[in-house]
């Protein structure tokens, strides 16, 4: 994506969104369970939820809060029941 002339700091959100996911997976009870089933079946060809190493190296990079806060972004606007609201 940066190669496409995004920021870096916009690729490395996107990069890291599956690793999210997996994060999530691992660290937030029963957020597994409540993932769609096609999100189910992709995150077994993503690795499925990540090792504690996984998690700790996640969690020694100072950007990571961002890159979970927008996977929480991303799952409201998938929210068939959630508020609509103006960008502006």
């Amino acid at each position: 994506l940066g190669a496409l002339g995004l920021p870096q700091d916009i690729a490395y959100l996107c990069h890291h969104h599956v690793g999210a996911k997996r994060y999530l997976c691992a660290t937030v009870p029963g957020y597994q369970e409540r993932l769609s089933e096609a999100s189910s079946v992709t995150l077994q060809h993503q690795g499925g939820p990540m090792s504690p190493a996984e998690v700790a190296a996640a969690d020694a990079d100072p950007r990571w809060p961002l890159v979970l806060r927008m996977r929480r972004y991303d799952e409201a606007g998938k929210d068939p029941h959630a508020a609509a609201t103006s960008p502006r």
